[in-house]
C-alpha cells in the first residue's frame, strides 16, 4: 500500500469519526439511581441532574454537580489522550508495532489510569474520579452539605450513564473498525 492509499484511508477514517461524533452528540442517555436521574449525550457531556419522580433535589446542587462532572470528565479525557499518544504513534508512524505490543501498552496505560485521581469542583460540590472515568466520591462543603445517600445516588447514576455512553460509542466504532484493516495492509 502506497503513501497515497494510506493517506486516503486516514482521511476516510477521520471522516467516519466525524460522522460518529455528530451521531453521539444526538444520543441522549439517562441513568437513575434512587432519587437522582442524570442525563448526558453519547459524547459524555452531562446535561442535567434531576430528581426522579416523586423526589426533590436542590437545583443549585444539581447544577453544581453537572458542572463538576463535566470538568472531571474533561480532565480524565485529556489525561487518557496524552497517555495514548505513544500507542497511536506506533500504529500510524514509520515504526510499525505489532498488535500484541500495542495491546500490552494500552493495558499498561489502562492500569496507570486506574491509579490517577482527578478532582473537580463547582459551587460547593467536589467530585473525584479515576483516569478511567469511574466516579468514586462526591461531597459537599460545610456551606453546601450533601446527604450521603444523595451523594451515593449521584455517583451511581453518573457511573451508569458513563457506562451506557461508552457502550453506545463502542457500537458506533464497530462501523469504523472494519475499515481499519486496510490501513494495516490486511
Amino acid at each position: 500500500m502506497g503513501f497515497f492509499d494510506k493517506a486516503k484511508d486516514l482521511y476516510n477514517l477521520k471522516k467516519q469519526a466525524s460522522v460518529i461524533e455528530k451521531q453521539l452528540k444526538d444520543v441522549t442517555i439517562e441513568a437513575t439511581s434512587g432519587p437522582v436521574t442524570v442525563v448526558c449525550d453519547g459524547k459524555q457531556l452531562f446535561l442535567e441532574a434531576k430528581a426522579s419522580e416523586g423526589a426533590t433535589l436542590d437545583p443549585k446542587i444539581a447544577k453544581a454537580f453537572i458542572v463538576a462532572v463535566n470538568k472531571a470528565i474533561k480532565k480524565s479525557q485529556e489525561i487518557g489522550a496524552e497517555r495514548m499518544k505513544g500507542v497511536m504513534g506506533g500504529m500510524f508512524g514509520d515504526k510499525k508495532q505489532d498488535i500484541y505490543t500495542l495491546q500490552k501498552q494500552a493495558k499498561e496505560i489502562k492500569e496507570q489510569l486506574k491509579n490517577i485521581h482527578i478532582e473537580a469542583d463547582a459551587d460547593g460540590v467536589t467530585l473525584t474520579c479515576d483516569g478511567e472515568q469511574q466516579f468514586v466520591e462526591v461531597k459537599g462543603t460545610e456551606q453546601s452539605p450533601m446527604d450521603p445517600a444523595l451523594a451515593q445516588a449521584f455517583l451511581d447514576a453518573t457511573n451508569k450513564a458513563i457506562k451506557k455512553s461508552q457502550l453506545v460509542g463502542a457500537e458506533k466504532m464497530k462501523e469504523v473498525m472494519g475499515d481499519m484493516g486496510s490501513m494495516f495492509g490486511k
